[in-house]
């Protein structure tokens, strides 16, 4: 099975198994011990540079949740958003 098959099967989980599943991943992850890439200092550097600046845009724990449901739904309807 593919990712990509696999990732619509978990989509079509209730929510509750797939912050489950979430949850198993991550424990799966940690701790790993490895050196971050090279490049995620510099990533976080940016966004560090648009906290300071107020250019950064922050979402409530409630919006982030409605934007994933959503982007969630396109996936499973086969829209894609922008």
């Amino acid at each position: 099975m593919s990712t990509l098959e696999l990732g619509k099967k978990v989509l079509e989980l209730p929510r509750e198994e797939r912050k489950n599943l979430l949850n198993l991943l991550q424990e799966s992850l940690e701790p790993n011990n490895e050196e971050p890439p090279e490049w995620h200092g510099d990533v976080l550097a940016e966004r560090n540079k648009k906290i300071e600046s107020g250019d950064a845009k922050f979402l409530s724990l409630e919006e982030f949740n409605e934007k994933l449901d959503q982007r969630i739904d396109e996936i499973k309807s086969g829209r894609r958003s922008s």
